[in-house]
């Protein structure tokens, strides 16, 4: 029999030992050390959620707020030699979902690799919702995707980059709308997301902020966006959002905003950079693979989804 709930303060040291595979090295210590810290510095940021037999750790998953009311967690962390884990990660499940209510969270998105996907059935026993497969690509900067000079083909064009901070009120948030509409990227938040939700979001995903989100005009319309954030304390981008207006698609403009990002990692001095995908997205995995964007993980998608009035959605 398990009881299920919020781990302790004196049970996350167990709890992250149990995420990191229960292994014992110092390398692995001193990310505990560290999770401990992140945990202390913003507590309410953090859900450490266990399924206990007695007072043994069973199973725990750990989630952290990307928002203000939705909630990233990753794989669960299971002890060795369990053999009743679907009904722990089931209790889990059960729990996460109950604790999101009362925090009053709108959105949690587990996310399952490859080691942990045959957990699923756990999270859809317990009422969660098959969202989609991601791919997380990643690219080397290289002679490859050199940015190509552009001076002769825009001299006569009105084709513009500017920062996004610069726009007027709700430009971004109607751009960001745009290029939702009839996109393959990530179905599953069609109505029920707001672009002002999913814009915070991005704004608190990365160490940069929104400093280095940039928009391209064309007279003054914006057209594109290639919305970037620091990772890995500086060392490489992210390309949080990378969109095209439903009607300026089929013109070239997704290898413009890639080199564009290429040029923009190359003047911070990044060697990397890095993206995640909805894998039925096919016209940006070519366009991607065009740019030696390549696969290095890939994880299910489970949604918990609670529904409250919102601004207009996607």
């Amino acid at each position: 029999m398990y009881s299920f709930g919020e781990l302790r303060p004196d049970e996350r040291r167990a709890g992250l030992h149990l995420l990191l595979g229960g292994i014992d090295d110092p390398d692995r210590n001193e990310t505990i050390e560290a999770g401990l810290e992140t945990m202390l510095a913003a507590p309410h940021d953090h859900l450490l959620i266990g399924a206990r037999s007695g007072e043994r750790l069973s199973a725990v998953v750990w989630g952290t707020r990307s928002g203000d009311d939705s909630l990233l967690v990753g794989d669960p962390g299971l002890a060795s030699g369990l053999v009743d884990a679907d009904e722990a990660v089931a209790g889990i499940a059960k729990c996460l979902a109950d604790a999101a209510d009362r925090l009053g969270l709108v959105l949690v998105q587990v996310m399952l690799g490859p080691q942990r996907i045959d957990l699923a059935p756990c999270f859809l026993s317990a009422g969660w919702e098959r969202a989609t497969r991601l791919e997380y690509l990643a690219a080397r900067i290289g002679p490859e995707n050199e940015p190509i000079d552009r001076r002769e083909v825009d001299s006569a064009s009105d084709w513009r980059w500017v920062d996004a901070d610069s726009l007027a009120p709700g430009a971004l948030q109607r751009l960001v709308a745009a290029t939702h509409e009839d996109s393959q990227d990530c179905p599953f938040l069609e109505g029920r997301r707001s672009p002002a939700e999913l814009l915070a979001t991005y704004a608190r995903s990365s160490e940069s902020g929104t400093a280095l989100w940039r928009v391209l005009l064309d007279d003054d319309e914006p057209v594109g966006c290639v919305l970037a954030g620091l990772q890995g304390g500086g060392t490489q981008i992210e390309w949080i959002y990378f969109g095209v207006a439903r009607n300026r698609r089929g013109m070239g403009l997704g290898d413009r905003l890639a080199e564009h990002g290429f040029a923009q990692a190359r003047s911070i001095g990044v060697g990397m950079i890095v993206l995640g995908l909805d894998e039925s997205n096919e016209p940006a995995r070519r366009l991607y693979a065009r740019w030696g964007f390549r696969v290095w993980d890939r994880r299910l998608v489970l949604l918990r989804w609670r529904e409250r009035p919102s601004s207009p959605l996607l």
